[in-house]
């Protein structure tokens, strides 16, 4: 069932407390009460939780039972942090315990223990239709049933029997505020600060959800304060909702754009939604705001990957590497292979054996820049360090046909005819399309065999006569 009210109180009160709620249900407001309400086997904490999340209005039947009660205490803050006030509905004349009472500053509460219950309980629909609205209701008094209102009525006279010795200086004690209509929680630079360090607790702690209440509040108090937007802008970025997170970041920068670390974050956002050219412009902004920081340039790295950008990715990441030499993960191993094909497409050989070094430092199992690096090597002439290339990426990937072609034209170099026409045989097994490039480079060899034979066959030919 659908409710609006949400009705706390301590398992003494209980009975108190199904008379409130039968008395305003009667009025056509839906009410949540645990007793009632709460499934077996379910969770109390997440059970009231969500019954409140889903309430306008809590009603606190307050009695010195619930006054220092933890869970009365907590569903309070929870009703704070969800925006909507607390009515108590007082059945005992005692004051707020000093940990509640800055939640009752806003509110005059409905005193049950001062009238008839039948007013009390009168007084209590008035004050909810005053804030909720008028219900379908034909008349708006209670229609609570008369057995349900002598029980409850002894109960309200036994709960303000226990307070009755030492009811007189307590009553003196006590200066209850003028009747004011309910409203939402007045807040002060006092109470910002409380939600503020509560909410980055809450951040801190994982709570995310809490944090983004407190938070909430926090700007109802001061609705200028940039570091407010940017930690609930973390918060919803950890709860994956991502384009309030740049709503907030924007905001916050707004106020303050000079804050290099919300402007990483909202680069962070903007690249969960593929927001790439974004992405870069605010790290690129960060960076100018913090050159010093290796993870801005970590991050507009991936970014710049992502469109393509090799060369400059890598630029980033060299930069990071020297800010912070463990901050580069294997997802860079991808931008220095690239980086690496591209110096060898150029012939630039060397610095493409530093590419392809750094891509399998990342990634030793990257079996393509291996044989990319083994070609560098050949074409600088170091045949030994090409062929050993050559080999791990074959022992990596068995399957890769490139480098038994790359290896087989260097064992036939080395004059090592019988392991270079395997490694061919297999290459053209693997990868069918090798076969014409092979049947060219035997073909080329034969023919540099035959002029060796008859340049030998010419010399000897000369000695002889």
């Amino acid at each position: 069932m659908t409710h609006e009210i949400y009705i706390s109180y301590s398992a003494q009160d209980k009975t108190m407390a199904e008379c409130v709620c039968e008395s305003l249900e009667s009025n056509g407001f839906r009410c949540w009460l645990s007793a009632r309400d709460m499934l077996p086997g379910v969770d109390r904490g997440e059970a009231v939780m969500e019954a409140m999340d889903a309430s306008q209005l809590m009603i606190l039947i307050f009695s010195s039972h619930s006054n220092h009660l933890s869970d009365s205490v907590h569903d309070v803050r929870r009703a704070a942090q969800n925006g909507f006030p607390v009515l108590p509905f007082r059945i005992e004349p005692v004051g707020p315990s000093e940990v509640l009472q800055p939640y009752f500053e806003a509110v005059s509460p409905v005193e049950a223990y001062a009238q008839s219950l039948p007013d009390a309980l009168h007084d209590l629909v008035q004050r909810v239709t005053a804030y909720l609205g008028q219900r379908a209701v034909p008349q708006p008094q209670s229609q609570i049933s008369p057995v349900t209102l002598i029980v409850c009525g002894i109960a309200l006279v036994v709960a303000f029997g226990f307070t009755i010795v030492g009811a007189y200086s307590a009553w003196n004690r006590f200066n209850p505020p003028k009747v004011q209509p309910l409203s939402r929680p007045v807040t002060t630079r006092s109470s910002f600060e409380d939600y503020l360090d509560s909410g980055r607790k809450q951040l801190d702690s994982g709570n995310y959800r809490e944090a983004v209440s407190s938070f909430d509040l926090a700007l109802r108090a001061d609705s200028k304060n940039p570091e407010t937007y940017y930690l609930r802008g973390q918060a919803y970025a950890k709860l994956g909702q991502t384009e309030k997170a740049i709503q907030d970041y924007n905001s916050s920068l707004h106020i303050k754009p000079d804050n290099p670390d919300a402007l990483n974050d909202r680069g962070v956002a903007h690249a969960k939604l593929d927001q790439h050219d974004d992405a870069v412009s605010d790290f690129s902004k960060a960076i100018q705001m913090k050159p010093e920081e290796a993870v801005f340039y970590n991050n507009r790295a991936q970014e710049q990957s992502k469109l393509g950008k090799h060369d400059q990715a890598v630029s980033d990441y060299e930069k990071a590497k020297k800010l912070n030499p463990n901050i580069v993960n294997a997802s860079a191993s991808a931008d220095y292979y690239e980086h690496g094909l591209a110096l060898n497409q150029q012939r630039q050989y060397t610095p493409a054996i530093h590419d392809f070094t750094e891509a399998i430092r990342l990634d030793p199992k990257h079996s393509k820049a291996y044989n990319q690096r083994g070609f560098a090597y050949q074409n600088l002439g170091n045949l030994d360090q090409a062929v050993f290339d050559y080999t791990v990426a074959i022992k990596i990937d068995p399957r890769f046909a490139e480098p038994y072609c790359n290896r087989g034209a260097i064992y036939f170099r080395q004059g090592l005819a019988i392991q270079g026409k395997q490694d061919f045989d297999q290459c053209g097994k693997l990868d069918p399309g090798y076969k014409t490039w092979i049947h060219q480079q035997l073909q080329n060899e034969l023919q540099k065999q035959s002029q060796s034979v008859l340049k030998k066959f010419k010399n000897k030919f000369k000695k002889i006569f």
